[in-house]
């Protein structure tokens, strides 16, 4: 979790160092949920600095664990990001079949957390679902605002700018106010 919060304030390096190490512990202690929950932490910088086939990696490596152990608890934590890593990296159908898993209702009732439902949200609007991707951004908003995720918020204000801006015609006073939201829940964190 140290290297989920260093990536969300834009500390990405410390994200990276904090990720490696909490990877390493929880492969050396052999311990399927915690190498999961490891990998979601450190792929958040990788997906943060675009680093998509790092991002892959640990992800994949995260989501084996859970399938060989039968640890589903951060499935979607992990899911979500992978298949917005897949999306962003080109690998639609890889993305498409993910999210079909993510997309389940018992997935999808089971994580009210709003990073979940941005980057779930950021993979649909990669692979062309915009209006269930801005649908998303608005759950994500909520949902950090409803259980204090503020670093959420400034994820699920950037997916509803970017799903403004890829409306028909784009809704290029709606992306703006969405990304100075954006920015000014970013700046008030500290986040970079």
């Amino acid at each position: 979790f140290q290297a989920w919060g260093l990536a969300e304030l834009g500390e990405l390096r410390r994200a990276e160092a904090a990720g490696r190490l909490g990877m390493e512990l929880a492969e050396q202690a052999k311990h399927g949920y915690s190498i999961s929950v490891a990998s979601f932490g450190l792929a958040t910088g990788y997906l943060a600095s675009e680093q998509w086939d790092a991002a892959i990696a640990v992800l994949g490596r995260g989501l084996e664990q859970m399938e060989l152990h039968g640890v589903n608890a951060a499935f979607g934590w992990v899911g979500a990001r992978l298949a917005y890593a897949f999306a962003a990296a080109g690998r639609v159908e890889d993305a498409r079949m993910l999210l079909a898993r993510v997309q389940e209702p018992t997935i999808l009732d089971a994580m009210p957390d709003a990073g979940f439902l941005a980057y779930l949200g950021l993979a649909l609007l990669l692979i062309g679902s915009r209006e269930e991707a801005a649908d998303l951004g608005r759950r994500s908003l909520e949902a950090s605002r409803r259980i204090s995720e503020f670093g959420s918020a400034t994820l699920a204000l950037r997916l509803l700018g970017e799903a403004a801006l890829r409306q028909d015609p784009p809704d290029l006073a709606a992306a703006e106010a969405h990304f100075r939201a954006g920015l000014e829940q970013a700046e008030a964190l500290g986040m970079r």
